[in-house]
Protein backbone atom coordinates (compact mmCIF):
# COMPACT_ATOMS: atom_id res chain seq x y z
CA UNK A 1 0.00 0.00 0.00
CA UNK A 2 3.10 2.45 0.24
CA UNK A 3 3.55 5.02 -2.59
CA UNK A 4 5.49 3.82 -5.46
CA UNK A 5 9.14 5.18 -4.53
CA UNK A 6 10.05 4.97 -8.61
CA UNK A 7 7.08 6.66 -9.15
CA UNK A 8 7.79 10.73 -10.85
CA UNK A 9 4.80 12.21 -8.63
CA UNK A 10 5.20 15.38 -6.71
CA UNK A 11 2.21 14.24 -4.34
CA UNK A 12 0.10 11.26 -3.23
CA UNK A 13 -3.30 10.68 -1.39
CA UNK A 14 -5.36 8.13 0.77
CA UNK A 15 -8.21 6.89 -0.80
CA UNK A 16 -10.32 4.46 1.58
CA UNK A 17 -12.85 2.89 -0.15
CA UNK A 18 -14.42 -0.61 0.23
CA UNK A 19 -15.89 -0.38 -2.66
CA UNK A 20 -13.95 -1.64 -6.50
CA UNK A 21 -16.35 0.24 -8.38
CA UNK A 22 -16.20 3.32 -6.80
CA UNK A 23 -12.35 2.77 -5.92
CA UNK A 24 -11.81 2.18 -10.00
CA UNK A 25 -13.42 5.58 -10.78
CA UNK A 26 -11.61 7.53 -7.96
CA UNK A 27 -7.50 6.08 -9.72
CA UNK A 28 -9.40 6.36 -13.08
CA UNK A 29 -10.70 10.02 -12.63
CA UNK A 30 -7.32 11.23 -10.84
CA UNK A 31 -4.66 9.74 -13.51
CA UNK A 32 -6.60 11.71 -15.92
CA UNK A 33 -6.62 14.83 -14.33
CA UNK A 34 -3.61 14.56 -12.00
CA UNK A 35 -1.21 12.26 -13.39
CA UNK A 36 1.43 13.84 -10.75
CA UNK A 37 -0.81 12.57 -7.98
CA UNK A 38 -0.16 9.12 -6.98
CA UNK A 39 -3.30 7.35 -5.09
CA UNK A 40 -2.94 4.56 -2.50
CA UNK A 41 -6.17 2.54 -1.49
CA UNK A 42 -7.19 1.21 1.49
CA UNK A 43 -9.77 -1.15 1.71
CA UNK A 44 -10.80 0.20 5.40
CA UNK A 45 -10.38 2.59 8.13
CA UNK A 46 -8.08 0.23 9.91
CA UNK A 47 -5.60 -0.49 7.07
CA UNK A 48 -5.58 2.97 6.44
CA UNK A 49 -4.90 4.18 10.15
CA UNK A 50 -2.18 1.39 10.30
CA UNK A 51 -0.46 2.41 7.16
CA UNK A 52 -0.70 6.05 8.49
CA UNK A 53 1.36 4.87 11.74
CA UNK A 54 3.57 2.91 9.86
CA UNK A 55 4.35 6.08 7.58
CA UNK A 56 5.09 8.06 10.85
CA UNK A 57 7.29 5.07 12.33
CA UNK A 58 9.65 5.30 8.90
CA UNK A 59 9.70 8.87 8.96
CA UNK A 60 8.14 8.85 5.93
CA UNK A 61 5.51 11.72 4.10
CA UNK A 62 2.27 11.50 5.12
CA UNK A 63 -0.43 12.03 2.38
CA UNK A 64 -1.18 15.26 1.03
CA UNK A 65 -5.23 14.04 1.45
CA UNK A 66 -7.69 11.34 2.53
CA UNK A 67 -10.22 10.67 0.77
CA UNK A 68 -12.68 8.36 2.01
CA UNK A 69 -16.21 6.61 1.94
CA UNK A 70 -18.34 7.10 5.24
CA UNK A 71 -19.56 3.57 4.85
CA UNK A 72 -16.94 1.21 5.53
CA UNK A 73 -19.10 -0.92 5.10
CA UNK A 74 -20.95 0.11 7.95
CA UNK A 75 -21.62 4.36 8.52
CA UNK A 76 -20.15 3.64 12.22
CA UNK A 77 -17.16 2.10 10.55
CA UNK A 78 -16.47 5.39 8.44
CA UNK A 79 -17.14 7.44 11.68
CA UNK A 80 -15.12 5.54 13.88
CA UNK A 81 -12.13 6.03 11.43
CA UNK A 82 -13.09 9.91 10.79
CA UNK A 83 -12.74 9.92 15.40
CA UNK A 84 -9.41 8.31 15.46
CA UNK A 85 -7.80 10.98 12.79
CA UNK A 86 -9.31 13.58 15.15
CA UNK A 87 -7.58 12.46 17.84
CA UNK A 88 -4.53 11.94 16.60
CA UNK A 89 -2.04 15.09 16.60
CA UNK A 90 -0.27 14.27 13.75
CA UNK A 91 -3.32 12.88 11.36
CA UNK A 92 -5.46 15.62 12.46
CA UNK A 93 -4.01 18.32 10.55
CA UNK A 94 -4.54 16.18 7.33
CA UNK A 95 -7.63 17.43 5.07
CA UNK A 96 -10.15 14.94 4.78
CA UNK A 97 -13.00 14.62 2.47
CA UNK A 98 -15.87 12.13 2.61
CA UNK A 99 -16.81 10.75 -0.63
CA UNK A 100 -20.48 8.94 0.20
CA UNK A 101 -23.33 8.31 -2.47
CA UNK A 102 -25.40 9.06 0.71
CA UNK A 103 -27.44 12.99 0.77
CA UNK A 104 -28.26 12.19 4.38
CA UNK A 105 -27.46 15.15 6.55
CA UNK A 106 -26.79 13.52 9.35
CA UNK A 107 -24.21 12.16 7.35
CA UNK A 108 -22.62 15.18 6.12
CA UNK A 109 -23.29 16.48 9.70
CA UNK A 110 -21.03 13.87 11.61
CA UNK A 111 -19.00 13.92 8.94
CA UNK A 112 -18.28 17.70 9.24
CA UNK A 113 -18.06 17.37 13.07
CA UNK A 114 -15.22 14.98 12.84
CA UNK A 115 -13.03 17.69 10.99
CA UNK A 116 -14.07 16.47 7.22
CA UNK A 117 -15.36 17.76 4.26
CA UNK A 118 -18.55 16.23 3.04
CA UNK A 119 -19.06 15.53 -1.19
CA UNK A 120 -22.04 13.33 -2.29
CA UNK A 121 -20.73 11.22 -5.56
CA UNK A 122 -22.12 10.83 -8.86
CA UNK A 123 -24.27 8.19 -9.87
CA UNK A 124 -23.19 8.88 -13.38
CA UNK A 125 -19.92 7.56 -13.79
CA UNK A 126 -19.61 9.82 -16.63
CA UNK A 127 -19.74 13.44 -14.04
CA UNK A 128 -16.36 11.11 -11.80
CA UNK A 129 -14.18 13.66 -14.10
CA UNK A 130 -16.02 16.82 -13.48
CA UNK A 131 -16.70 15.89 -9.83
CA UNK A 132 -13.11 15.78 -9.10
CA UNK A 133 -11.58 18.39 -10.26
CA UNK A 134 -12.56 20.56 -7.48
CA UNK A 135 -11.05 18.49 -4.87
CA UNK A 136 -7.18 19.04 -5.55
CA UNK A 137 -7.92 22.88 -6.39
CA UNK A 138 -9.19 22.90 -3.34
CA UNK A 139 -6.67 20.62 -2.19
CA UNK A 140 -3.75 22.46 -3.67
CA UNK A 141 -4.86 25.58 -1.79
CA UNK A 142 -3.89 24.14 1.44
CA UNK A 143 -7.92 23.40 2.37
CA UNK A 144 -8.57 22.61 5.91
CA UNK A 145 -10.55 19.69 7.01
CA UNK A 146 -13.61 21.65 7.81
Amino acid sequence: MKPNPNAQTTDWIVVVENGTESWMNLQAAFGKLEPKIETVHASNGTTALSYLETCLLEQETLPRLILTNLYLPMREDGLRFLSALQDNASFCVLPVVVLSASDDPADRQEAHRRGASYRVIPTDPGKWDDFLRSIPLRWNEGAARK
